[in-house]
C-alpha cells in the first residue's frame, strides 16, 4: 500500500541513490533520539493524510555508512539523520532544519500564529542548542564511556538537572499536555525523543526523575503515542552493532 512505510535495507555494494525507494520522501537515519525526531514526525504526517508514505534506509555508524560519498552528499556532517524529497528537489540535514521544513512544507505542527510559531521556535532551538547536546553527554559519560570521568559527569549531570527542571515548569504550564500551548508541534518531535529515551535507559543513576514530575509524565505519554512507538523501530540499530 502507498501509504505504509518502506524499510530499505540495501546491500552494502549498493549506492543509497540506488537504494531509494517509491516515495518522494527518503529517509536516512538510525533509531537514535536524533533519528527517532524525523522518523516520528513522519510518521505522524502519514497518519494526518499529509503525505502518502516515506522510504527509510538505516545508516549502520558501526560498519562507517556515515562516511560514505553518498550518505556524505546528504549530510555533509556525517551524522544521521539527513533526508531528500523529491517533490521539492531538497536534500537537508540536521535534525532541527529537517523539522522546520517537513513542518513547513507539508501545513502540520508548526502553528501559523506569530505567537505560537514564536514559542514552537524557542523551544525547538532551546532543544537544539542545550537539551539534546547536554542530555547526549550525560548518556555518554554514564552509559558508554570506558573511562570513569568524574568532572565530565558531575558538569553534564548538573547542567541536565537545570535543563528538565526548566522543561517541567514549562509542561506545567502549557496548558496543552505538550511543551507549547497549541499542542503537539515540533518542538516535542525534537524534545521527547531525548527525555523518553534517557529515561528508559537511565530510570536509576545521575538523574533523580522524581523531581521532575511533569517530564515523566511526558515522556510516559509520548511512549504510548501510535507514531512514536512505530518510529523507534523505523530505522533500527543493525544487530553487530
Amino acid at each position: 500500500s502507498s501509504c505504509r512505510t518502506t524499510l530499505v535495507h540495501a546491500p552494502a555494494n549498493v549506492t543509497m541513490a540506488a537504494a531509494a525507494g517509491t516515495h518522494d520522501i527518503q529517509l536516512y537515519s538510525l533509531a537514535t533520539p536524533n533519528g527517532i525526531k524525523i522518523a516520528w514526525i513522519l510518521e505522524e504526517l502519514k497518519a494526518a493524510g499529509k503525505i502518502s508514505g516515506y522510504d527509510a534506509h538505516t545508516i549502520n555508524i558501526s560498519a562507517g555508512d556515515q562516511f560514505k560519498p553518498e550518505f556524505l552528499a546528504i549530510s555533509p556532517n556525517n551524522k544521521i539523520p539527513g533526508i531528500t524529497d523529491a517533490k521539492t528537489g531538497v536534500t537537508i540535514f540536521e535534525s532541527g532544519a529537517i523539522l522546520q521544513y517537513l513542518a513547513d512544507t507539508y501545513g502540520a505542527f508548526f502553528p501559523a500564529d506569530v505567537k505560537e510559531r514564536a514559542e514552537v521556535n524557542a523551544w525547538l532551538f532551546w532543544s537544539c542548542a542545550s537539551l539534546s547536546p547536554i542530555l547526549g553527554q550525560v548518556g555518554h559519560f554514564f552509559k558508554y564511556s570506558k573511562e570513569d570521568v568524574p568532572y565530565a559527569k558531575a558538569r553534564f549531570s548538573e547542567e541536565a538537572a537545570r535543563l528538565l527542571k526548566v522543561l517541567n515548569k514549562q509542561l506545567a504550564t502549557s496548558g496543552s499536555g505538550f511543551v507549547c500551548s497549541s499542542g503537539l508541534s515540533i518542538a516535542d518531535f525534537t524534545i521527547a525523543p531525548w527525555i523518553e529515551r534517557l529515561h528508559k535507559g537511565l530510570k536509576e543513576g545521575p538523574i533523580d526523575w522524581s523531581a521532575y514530575p511533569e517530564v515523566v509524565k511526558y515522556a510516559g505519554m509520548v511512549a504510548e503515542l501510535e507514531a512514536y512507538k512505530t518510529a523507534c523501530g523505523v530505522t533500527p540499530f543493525p544487530k553487530s552493532a
